[in-house]
């Protein structure tokens, strides 16, 4: 998601600069019309004074080339051209390399999103089962008898139940979605979380591994 804002930014800033250069050559193009003499002749070598125009729109210094400019406020003109800002060309290579930019750091971007993401999913879970691990001690300091022995899944609310019993969790980190875990005297033996889109799997309470999915390859082993 934040991979299509970077781009949806990167695409509206372009555009925002391809705007504004269309504009401002389009002033320049009627000014240059005014300065030009206007009479075709094609002894510059650009045919025209239309093509002599893009000419000097791609390097002001073309307008040299212009064997009957004797006018001095055009002259003038063109030479302040040199100190407008880009060329045409330079715009279009500035746009060609923000967009090279954009297309070589989009990846790594949403890499460095996604491994962020993983391993936030690793750090809930390991909080998940230390919760629950809390819970089985507060139930035993209350004197409640509890005694977790067998497969448990986890329910949208987040708590954990098997065929008799719901175990109510009073959790308020990130909640899993799914998931199955293995108790034995209340030990866990492993288990499978399912948490940001994550499948975080478990051998105690060490992760072993961390994949983008479900938990159908945990639950078929």
């Amino acid at each position: 998601m934040i991979g299509i804002i970077i781009f949806t930014i990167t695409a509206l800033l372009l555009g925002t600069l391809l705007v504004l250069t269309d504009n401002h050559f389009k002033k320049e193009d009627n000014k240059i019309d005014e300065n030009l003499p206007g009479y075709n002749c094609g002894v510059c070598g650009f045919g025209s004074c239309a093509g002599m125009k893009e000419a000097i729109l791609e390097d002001p210094d073309n307008y040299k080339r212009c064997k009957l400019l004797k006018d001095s406020k055009a002259i003038e003109y063109f030479e302040s051209l040199k100190d407008k800002g880009f060329t045409l060309v330079e715009v279009l290579a500035i746009i060609i390399i923000l967009g090279l930019i954009a297309v070589i750091t989009m990846p790594k971007i949403n890499d460095s999103i996604n491994n962020s993401r993983k391993n936030i999913s690793g750090v809930s879970a390991l909080s998940y089962v230390k919760n629950i691990e809390k819970t089985i001690l507060d139930k035993k300091i209350n004197g409640e008898k509890i005694e977790l022995n067998g497969i448990y899944t986890i329910n949208q609310a987040g708590n954990i139940y098997d065929f008799h019993t719901e175990i109510i969790l009073d959790y308020s980190g990130e909640k899993p979605s799914g998931g199955q875990l293995t108790f034995i005297n209340n030990d866990l033996q492993s288990a499978c979380i399912v948490i940001n889109g994550y499948a975080v799997t478990l051998l105690k309470n060490e992760i072993t591994s961390i994949e983008k999915g479900n938990c159908d390859e945990y639950l078929q082993a």
